[in-house]
């Protein structure tokens, strides 16, 4: 799926976020299906690849850095729908940190922030974590279902960039084209998003 305003190439050049399964990958060029057609990214020299890799939810403890989308639901708490959880030499940097939209579905939102809290109740048979998560100038408590999707980022080098694989990665503009400096590769379906 490439989200952002469309047709994408004739507007004003913005980043924009870019899901698919890779078709080709030749040079540094990687070309991606997604949901509104072929789209091609230039992949910068020094670019990240990494891959999701399955996370333990039981592992995740006060302290832990990690983002987390999720949906508002009628009482006003926040579900969450996915989790990551980023490496130690990652979290140390706090990327991302804060709330946001996010483009999963409508009124959904991303938080990146550190937990500071876990609380556990059932609910209707299902015992269900509450994350409190805390990052600069704000607070989100976030319910986690034993079924919420949870993973982590392990390395990946360019030779992972195999045609039918799911990645995600954010395109910036560049002149007409666009490059991108990180790819994150989704072989096992990990992310819930289409």
């Amino acid at each position: 799926m490439l989200v952002g305003a469309a047709p994408a190439f004739s507007q004003a050049l913005q980043s924009l976020r870019v899901r698919g399964t890779i078709a080709g990958f030749k040079g540094h060029v990687l070309t991606v299906n997604t949901n509104s057609g072929a789209f091609r990214v230039t992949l910068t020299s020094d670019a990240r690849i990494s891959s999701l890799a399955k996370f333990n939810l039981a592992d995740i403890k006060p302290g832990t850095y990690l983002g987390t989308t999720a949906v508002p639901q009628a009482d006003g708490t926040l579900k969450a729908v996915e989790i990551h959880v980023f490496p130690p030499e990652e979290a140390a940097q706090k990327p991302g940190e804060g709330f946001r939209p996010n483009d999963y579905a409508p009124n959904a939102t991303m938080t990146n922030a550190t937990v500071a809290n876990i609380a556990s109740a059932s609910v209707e048979g299902v015992q269900n974590r509450t994350l409190t998560l805390q990052y600069d100038g704000g607070e989100k408590r976030v319910v986690v279902s034993p079924t919420t999707p949870v993973y982590t980022y392990a390395r990946g080098t360019t030779a992972n960039l195999t045609a039918g694989t799911r990645i995600t990665l954010r395109a910036t503009p560049n002149g007409n084209s666009y490059t991108a400096d990180a790819v994150t590769l989704d072989k096992d379906h990990l992310d819930p998003r289409p």
